[in-house]
């Protein structure tokens, strides 16, 4: 049976993601990068295809039971002589941390022999010491915080031989509606999943890597609770950038449609952006222009090139 290689880890915001690139080139770590910087949760894993969905139920379960917290990225540290590597020391809500990782490591996810666990993110896996010493004493005052939102689950891909990753899981409890029609479970995601990007369609895209990049925002409406990515009533996507936000993709699904799903879904999509500070959102003149106009968009220009936009 086949298998995949899978690890669970936590992604940094855009901003602490470019900074930790910036230190991995400076301390000499060759470009493109086959990893995100992470704070590993689960080590790597080959998981039977026939265990996917435990993963899936393991997964869900561990992340709605934690609430969102916040970490710190402290001073630089090394595991030599053990392992030459030079990482960041990780400080703040440890309790917490240690609970999301023991909940996770369990089922298909779980290894007999785990090491103890020292939350860290790695900057250089193999160092010479020279280096080690440079950058232990560069990074001795070194202060990030990381508000933990989320975990995310990355997978082996041979060619290039890179980690992607597949799926975004918010922490916390989903948001479940139900007024006015059938029940639907809410997520909002910072990237663009395998299924959602099938069903908008549009590209698949992994968390945005940094600060100048335009930042996927995702509502998935699911009838069953899940992952985001999975039993999909409805979805929307579309990027946060400098100015605004902009809905590229609202689309629901054949079996869901004309049961209210796609207003709730685009109710739940502008919420969002309004509360990462988003005051004006925008969409192309298409097919659901009357849609968008019964929900508080204004078309501006011609209805053949012009672009609908509402104020939040």
């Amino acid at each position: 049976m086949a298998r995949t290689r899978l690890f669970v880890a936590l992604l940094p915001e855009p901003e602490t993601w470019a900074t930790l690139d910036a230190w991995r080139r400076s301390l000499g770590v060759a470009e493109p990068f086959r990893i995100p910087p992470h704070v590993t949760l689960v080590p790597p894993v080959n998981v039977a295809g026939g265990d996917l969905d435990e993963v899936d139920r393991v997964l869900t379960a561990a992340v709605e039971s934690t609430e969102p917290f916040e970490v710190e990225l402290g001073a630089a540290s090394t595991f030599a002589p053990g392992a030459p590597t030079i990482q960041l020391s990780v400080h703040g809500d440890l309790p917490a941390l240690g609970r999301l990782r023991d909940a996770l490591v369990a089922g298909p996810l779980d290894r007999p022999g785990r090491r103890p666990f020292v939350p860290h993110v790695t900057l250089v896996p193999n160092a010479e010491p020279d280096l080690i010493d440079a950058g232990l004493r560069s990074l001795a005052g070194t202060g990030l915080p990381w508000p933990v939102h989320a975990v995310h689950v990355l997978e082996r891909r041979h060619d290039p031989g890179r980690w992607v990753t597949v799926a975004e899981l918010p922490l916390g409890a989903p948001a479940v509606v139900a007024r006015g029609g059938p029940a639907s479970t809410l997520r909002v995601l910072h990237m663009v999943p395998g299924t959602v990007a099938e069903l908008c369609r549009v590209a698949a895209r992994g968390p945005a890597e940094d600060a100048h990049s335009d930042r996927p925002l995702v509502v998935a409406a699911e009838a069953e609770p899940g992952d985001g990515t999975g039993g999909l009533q409805a979805a929307a996507v579309g990027f946060l950038g400098i100015g605004g936000a902009e809905l590229r993709s609202l689309v629901v699904a054949e079996d869901w449609r004309g049961l209210g799903i796609g207003a709730r879904v685009l109710a739940a999509w502008t919420s969002a952006a309004a509360a990462r500070g988003v005051r004006l959102v925008s969409a192309p003149v298409g097919d659901g222009t009357g849609f968008l106009e019964r929900h508080g968009f204004t078309l501006l220009g011609r209805a053949t090139d012009g672009r609908m936009v509402r104020l939040l």
